[in-house]
């Protein structure tokens, strides 16, 4: 056996000396991450993160705007509700309102609208002491008499001075006025007798008419 060279012996343990600070070790570590590992670019090495807290800060967030947005649900709803229009009233179908749209037609000159309260049977009929005469039926019957009267005077206008009613029959006095010279005759008045059954006027008995002179 060959003694060891003592001078061989103590290079070699320096060399597996733990190197100076300073000094780049083995190139078995990288040199990149010893110089980030040791700091010896001024960065200091990254904190490392701890993927559980992650993912446990992550499910609080989710359940927070899960939360928030099923709180908003019945806020929306709400709102979207009030913004909706309001439904139109039912037509008042009572006897004394059928009554008062048929004459506001008619003031309005709105040929539709009066027929739209006469039944399609409807009767008119004429009273004279102790004689009646039917004077027409049907309703487009007399839609063609309204529309002859609205041409030779245009200018009718009819008032409800007065209007009763008991159970489906109500009873008017109406003053119907029209453009006239003080000397002519410038309207009339009258009592009508009208039957409403159904929201619809099924029947008019009108009695003998008074003049009215000039303008009102």
């Amino acid at each position: 056996m060959v003694p060891p060279n003592p001078s061989l012996h103590l290079t070699f343990a320096t060399r597996l000396k733990r190197p100076a600070p300073g000094v780049l070790p083995s190139m078995r570590v990288p040199p990149n991450k010893w110089l980030h590992e040791t700091g010896a670019l001024g960065c200091p090495s990254r904190p490392r993160v701890s993927h559980g807290r992650y993912a446990e800060s992550f499910t609080l967030v989710m359940r927070t705007v899960l939360l928030l947005l099923v709180l908003a649900l019945p806020v929306g709803r709400t709102a979207a509700a009030g913004a909706q229009p309001a439904a139109l009233s039912p037509r008042d179908t009572t006897p004394i309102a059928v009554v008062r749209e048929y004459v506001a037609g008619f003031n309005a000159k709105d040929l539709d609208a009066m027929m739209r309260v006469v039944a399609s049977e409807f009767v008119w009929m004429s009273v004279s002491g102790d004689s009646l005469t039917d004077v027409g039926r049907g309703v487009d019957a007399f839609r063609q008499l309204i529309a002859g009267y609205f041409r030779a005077v245009p200018s009718a206008r009819s008032e409800l001075s007065r209007i009763d009613a008991t159970g489906p029959w109500v009873t008017t006095h109406e003053r119907t006025r029209w453009d006239a010279a003080p000397a002519e005759v410038g309207g009339q008045t009258s009592l009508v007798v009208y039957e409403v059954r159904d929201g619809l006027i099924r029947r008019a008995w009108f009695y003998p008419s008074l003049p009215l002179r000039g303008p009102e």
